[in-house]
């Protein structure tokens, strides 16, 4: 069954997660840790697809105030397919490298006490990866997810020459193959199961799995989404956190 062939290969990437990245994994939990702790952020990116992963970190439950989301709508909102907000006006402003910049510095002052996720499964979207560099001349760590071996295989397509893995300060391999789809089908010249969405929620989980383990060893207790109706108090700790991410907003204002 195609199904049960998407399994295996979605474990395989699991594992490939578990045997080769849990290092990388650390160090960046480390290095958002001490950025959420001192009372900064954690910024994260992704276009298309890769934005779940910004919805995945926060906010949502169990998710740790310190993570902020960079949503820009035209790169995430493109299910309408034509017109506004469609697929083409997506796809354009993915290749238009100077919208990255744009994004970056109308949002939050960003400074070397940040840290910033970039996703991108091809690790060449030009966007992308101008988000990754304009975050590094801010002076901020850089974490990046992607497909090494797709990046590796493919052109760079941002002027600079560079690719996602090749401008971040640590970068996490998802382990998904070139062009992200894993299952041939007979009688198809396309694959079908694409395996990258897979692999970003794992990450994002694990590293927010072990930020909160860094933080509490560090007699730190974060601020985390509950649920409401299992968790006490729910609705006063969420007035709380959000008042602590507001003081962290009012901080990184330009």
């Amino acid at each position: 069954m195609l199904s049960e062939r998407w399994l295996e290969k979605a474990e395989e990437i699991i594992e490939h997660i578990k045997k080769s990245q849990t290092e990388n994994v650390k160090r960046a939990a480390e290095a958002i840790a001490k950025s959420i702790m001192g009372g900064h952020f954690c910024y994260a990116f992704g276009t298309g697809h890769s934005h779940m992963i910004i919805m995945e970190l926060f906010p949502r439950y169990g998710g740790i105030t310190g993570m902020c989301p960079m949503f820009s709508t035209p790169l995430n909102q493109f299910t309408r397919i034509i017109g506004d907000l469609g697929a083409g006006e997506s796809g354009f402003l993915e290749n238009t490298e100077k919208y990255g910049r744009i994004i970056v510095d109308d949002f939050y002052t960003i400074d070397e006490n940040d840290c910033m996720i970039v996703c991108s499964h091809s690790g060449i979207t030009p966007v992308a990866v101008e988000v990754a560099l304009r975050a590094k001349e801010k002076g901020a760590t850089v974490i990046s997810i992607s497909s090494i071996v797709h990046g590796k295989k493919m052109p760079a397509r941002h002027s600079s020459g560079k690719k996602l893995y090749e401008v971040a300060d640590i970068a996490i391999d998802t382990g998904v193959p070139l062009g992200d789809v894993m299952i041939d089908v007979p009688g198809l010249e396309e694959k079908i199961g694409p395996g990258s969405s897979l692999a970003n929620i794992v990450i994002a989980n694990m590293i927010s799995c072990e930020v909160v383990e860094i933080m509490m060893k560090n007699n730190y207790k974060p601020k985390i989404v509950p649920y409401p109706g299992l968790t006490p108090n729910a609705e006063e700790k969420e007035k709380e956190l959000i008042k602590e991410f507001r003081l962290r907003v009012a901080k990184h204002l330009p």
